[in-house]
């Protein structure tokens, strides 16, 4: 038998306001990673993790003035290697002969970037092996170790940049999809972090 309309309770319908949403948010932070997880795309400028790592770094005016010099010196150091290199530069520089650039030498050969941003948004995680100590780029590795490094790569997002803005309360959830069984038997990985064993996988 139902309820008689009038002896229903009535709900306060301002716990649905807007505002409670964002504070919600506050003590959550969901992040997801699809199951094919390319390092040259998670380990890019334009990543969702390692992009605003690199964003966030504290580099004075100083230091970047001071960087970039000393990138400067080593790109003409390069540059200086190989006679053949200038040779080619001198070549390059015929453009202006065929379109005015209102400099006297139109063409640089920048082998690095003088800029510390744009130095780091190149840079690549090196893998050194623990019994030979040869260091391969992670792209070289196996997709295991690919998928593993990305894991770790949002353990140090959440510690980099996420935690300095939490509440004390505040859980961060991983969901994301896995191809390679070491990432889902904690006995067979029990040095992989709780978040990346218990949270969402499907």
């Amino acid at each position: 038998m139902g309820v008689p309309e009038h002896s229903r309770p009535t709900v306060d319908r301002q716990g649905a306001s807007p505002g409670n949403l964002t504070r919600f948010l506050d003590y959550m932070r969901l992040v997801y990673l699809s199951a094919l997880r390319d390092p040259s795309d998670e380990f890019s400028s334009r990543s969702q993790f390692w992009g605003p790592i690199l964003r966030s770094l504290n580099i004075s005016e100083a230091q970047a003035k001071s960087l970039g010099e000393e990138l400067q010196k080593l790109n003409e150091a390069l540059l200086r290697a190989d006679p053949r290199l200038e040779q080619v530069r001198s070549t390059l520089d015929n453009i202006q002969k065929v379109v005015s650039l209102g400099s006297n030498q139109a063409a640089s050969i920048q082998a690095l970037p003088f800029r510390p941003w744009e130095l780091l948004s190149r840079s690549e995680v090196v893998l050194r092996a623990s019994n030979s100590g040869a260091g391969l780029p992670l792209a070289r590795h196996g997709q295991g170790i690919q998928s593993l490094a990305v894991l770790f790569l949002f353990q140090a997002y959440l510690d980099v940049l996420l935690k300095p803005l939490f509440q004390p309360e505040t859980e961060a959830i991983l969901r994301w999809r896995s191809l390679n069984p070491i990432c889902i038997r904690r006995q067979r990985a029990p040095w992989l972090p709780a978040w990346a064993l218990s949270r969402h996988r499907n």
